[in-house]
């Protein structure tokens, strides 16, 4: 990039931003994933934080280790009905994008085009960079407390430590595509080896002495004893729980890289949102079965503090080690896709084509890689708290573009002449349970939900200037 920023004239550069001649040079983004790597982009995308602390905030709604695990039931519903939905679209248009695409091709010249720019006009500023952040810190957070506790360190400059992490990331994922799904397979094999071992040997400890629990796993949870449906309530616990499950439509950002993409794409979104639904139930199963839903209420260290519980303090640091590791595989994954929605909208002249140029030697798009890196590590100089503030201000638009997308499926089963009750069931389900959230974060967060539509009405408002200044979005690589 360095040699590139000193061998360009500025000409060069004004003609790289704007569009050239030679511009078909830059489009081409090598085949390289295969079923494995798609799949588990999926579960490292799926599996990050959230999991780590998202049952405590539910207990303090939700008291009942039953109704608990009820609501992740449904929540892992919600993603597989809507996995399902999206494994029918990548087949139809196999291309870098994801959302962005789907919602350019379904609706048309003019609210598709203006859909589609908002999908990415959200990952850019926020829907991608806030997490990669976060992520970062955390991951951070938890090394410092490992290091701490081994005494080998007071403390450490997280922020310089979220820099460094991001930056060899970014470098990992500009080298070839098959380089950085080797190192996103190593890390999100250790991800799954490592739950599975703390979910089997923890539920193995905490009955081989009295195994006659198996027949009554939650002794410990007696702070409810009826069922109470609350629908407000439910559907605010479920509003969080559908945040851990995000992630589940992450391989079709990559969908050109995939080899046999049509077959292997569906298969890789169907098996990594199961994967991931049968890890969160028996993850959740641990916590409630291992320690008294009294500790877990209201706390965010979940995780440590069932597996102190279960293996005592010492074993639990290492365990935090072992939580940093999985962190660095939410990080790398983020990286390795977020970058192709914008290559995507690059390419059809939405935003500046430099981030659409792929490395001449590597097939990566690595301007974008990098300018998603660095726009990662301007969030990590502004704070936590700040990025915090600011995911929370973004919930509301998580759920708003998928909804579309499988409102635009619905959309296309229609203009097929295939529209059956077989057909929609699932895109019915996942677009039911997806406005029962939206309304919910509307009356529970009501200032967050209007800062975000405000978010949206900006990013309008920089689609219709765009659109005059340098003329509409055009697609002259559509992918229908």
């Amino acid at each position: 990039m360095l040699r590139l920023l000193l061998e360009s004239s500025w000409v060069n550069w004004w003609m790289l931003i704007y569009g050239d001649s030679t511009w078909e040079h830059y489009l081409n983004l090598a085949k390289k994933l295969g079923l494995f790597t798609a799949t588990l982009i999926i579960v490292a995308d799926m599996v990050g934080s959230g999991i780590l602390f998202t049952t405590g905030s539910i207990l303090e709604m939700v008291p009942s280790a039953w109704e608990v695990l009820l609501l992740w039931g449904i929540g892992g519903i919600l993603a597989i009905s809507g996995a399902l939905s999206y494994a029918k679209l990548a087949v139809i248009w196999p291309r870098a994008g994801g959302e962005y695409v789907y919602l350019k091709n379904i609706f048309g010249k003019n609210c598709g085009q203006l859909f589609a720019f908002l999908c990415g006009w959200v990952s850019l500023t926020v829907g991608f960079s806030g997490p990669l952040a976060l992520t970062s810190i955390v991951f951070a957070s938890y090394l410092e407390k490992f290091l701490q506790i081994q005494g080998l360190v007071s403390t450490l400059n997280l922020r310089l430590v979220a820099i460094i992490t991001l930056i060899f990331f970014g470098i990992i994922h500009v080298l070839r595509v098959e380089k950085g799904g080797n190192i996103q397979n190593v890390l999100t094999s250790f991800k799954l080896l490592f739950f599975l071992f703390v979910i089997a040997i923890g539920l193995y400890l905490t009955y081989i002495d009295n195994p006659s629990n198996l027949t009554h796993p939650f002794l410990l949870d007696n702070s409810r004893k009826v069922f109470k449906f609350d629908l407000g309530i439910y559907s605010f616990a479920l509003l969080l729980i559908s945040f851990s499950y995000s992630g589940w439509n992450s391989t079709t950002y990559m969908a050109e890289e995939v080899i046999d993409a049509k077959k292997n794409l569906p298969r890789a979104i169907f098996g990594g949102t199961i994967i991931v639904i049968i890890l969160y139930l028996a993850m959740n199963f641990f916590f409630l079965s291992s320690t008294p839903i009294s500790k877990l209420k209201g706390i965010t260290t979940i995780f440590f503090t069932s597996t102190e519980n279960v293996f005592g303090t010492a074993f639990a640091n290492w365990f935090n080690l072992g939580i940093g590791i999985i962190l660095l595989s939410s990080i790398s994954v983020q990286l390795m896709v977020a970058p192709r929605v914008y290559y995507a909208m690059a390419r059809d002249g939405v935003i500046f084509k430099f981030l659409g140029k792929t490395h001449p030697r590597y097939q990566t798009p690595y301007l974008a890689v990098m300018i998603q890196m660095l726009i990662a590590i301007g969030y990590v100089i502004i704070g936590k708290n700040n990025i915090e503030m600011l995911m929370t201000y973004m919930g509301f638009t998580l759920s708003i573009f998928p909804t579309l997308v499988v409102v635009g499926l619905i959309k296309t089963y229609y203009q097929e002449g295939s529209l059956s009750i077989t057909n929609i069931i699932l895109p019915l389900v996942y677009i039911l349970l997806s406005l029962l959230i939206m309304i919910t974060a509307l009356i529970k967060w009501t200032s967050t939900s209007l800062f975000a539509i405000t978010v949206l009405i900006v990013g309008g408002l920089v689609y219709y200037l765009w659109s005059r200044q340098w003329g509409p979005l055009y697609s002259a690589h559509d992918c229908t």
